[in-house]
């Protein structure tokens, strides 16, 4: 890709993956390329002037000289980037933003449309999420949803209320919307922290066992003494906590019982023919910090099962099998640069906050 990407979703159809960067481009590009994509063929054929800086000699000549020289550079770079992109793909939308997190639905047939309609959701940097319409006419956009304070992170459309979106990102509240029409129809407000926390993650999980719609949300954030410390080392840290709603039958979410698992939150997936939840923990360093590493690792997942309306720990034997076989050791004295590129990658939604400036 042109840029590094930082977000992939499929569209509704499944025929095509979009690929968000965080220079604030979406690109499309198919699952299976086109019959009528022909691949480009870099041309071999270095440019090479008759003349050099030998055999020229007047002022003139050699800066005109060093202007072929320089486009012809820029064409070997652009021919290098044609080849790179060898694939069928489309720029379709673009931010001024850094783009942080996109979600892609289809909203039902209503009063207002007569036919499903695809839409692409993008939030940013600037406290904005788009409401752009799918491809072919995502340069259209529908709806804009206004009410972040700070960062948007992440966002979330439950597959049981495609006109409801729950984001998160560097405010103390989740925002529950109607996208549709970009109005707010909750705040719920996030726990108290001695500084500024951070939505990592929010996931949507229907039990269908039980009815039970539940709304999973993990942050990172300074939610100790020892996270406190931390802050005179600018590090950040992920909470080993996961809240938990329910989204109701007015599409408000309602506080739950916090799930407490054993290390820092990284991800969630829904195990839909268990109705089980798998959760990845950070098993390297100790819960709530990214600097004090364990003495030894601990489990990779853990799973959760409702039982009486309440999710509760559970085994599963496939998440076993993986704790118990599918493990790499990492080596827990790592030198500084490397330790700092593994917190990078788990532990990074904080560089996004401006601390004061515009």
């Amino acid at each position: 890709m042109p840029k590094r990407p930082s977000v992939l979703a499929l569209t509704p159809n499944e025929n095509d993956i979009l690929c968000a960067d965080k220079f604030g481009d979406v690109y499309i590009i198919p699952v299976i390329p086109s019959s009528e994509y022909k691949r480009v063929v870099a041309e071999e054929k270095e440019y090479a002037p008759s003349a050099t800086n030998l055999t020229v000699h007047t002022k003139r000549n050699l800066e005109s000289l060093e202007q072929q020289m320089r486009q012809a550079a820029l064409k070997k770079k652009a021919s290098a980037e044609a080849t790179a992109l060898n694939f069928e793909h489309q720029a379709i939308i673009g931010h001024v933003s850094m783009l942080t997190d996109m979600v892609s639905v289809t909203r039902p047939p209503d009063s207002t449309i007569s036919h499903p309609r695809n839409y692409i959701l993008t939030a940013d940097r600037d406290e904005h999420i788009r409401v752009s319409r799918g491809h072919p006419q995502a340069h259209v956009i529908e709806q804009y949803c206004f009410g972040h304070t700070s960062f948007i992170s992440k966002l979330c459309i439950p597959s049981w209320a495609p006109n409801v979106l729950i984001s998160g990102g560097g405010d103390k509240h989740l925002f529950v919307w109607n996208w549709v029409e970009g109005q707010v129809l909750q705040k719920v407000p996030l726990p108290e922290s001695e500084t500024d926390i951070t939505v990592s993650g929010i996931w949507a999980v229907s039990d269908n066992a039980d009815g039970l719609k539940s709304i999973f949300v993990a942050f990172e954030g300074y939610v100790s003494l020892e996270s406190v410390i931390i802050i005179n080392t600018n590090t950040g840290s992920r909470s080993s906590q996961l809240l938990c709603y329910t989204l109701e039958n007015d599409n408000t979410l309602k506080q739950q019982e916090t799930l407490q698992l054993s290390g820092n939150v990284i991800d969630l997936v829904s195990i839909g023919s268990k109705d089980t939840i798998a959760v990845s923990v950070d098993n390297l360093r100790e819960p709530n910090s990214t600097s004090v590493w364990r003495s030894s690792p601990q489990a990779l997942l853990e799973t959760f099962r409702v039982e009486a309306g309440k999710w509760v720990p559970a085994e599963d034997s496939i998440v076993s099998s993986i704790n118990t076989d599918s493990s790499t050791l990492v080596h827990t004295e790592l030198d500084e640069k490397t330790t700092k590129s593994l917190n990078e990658q788990l532990y990074g939604l904080s560089v996004l906050r401006k601390n004061g400036w515009n």
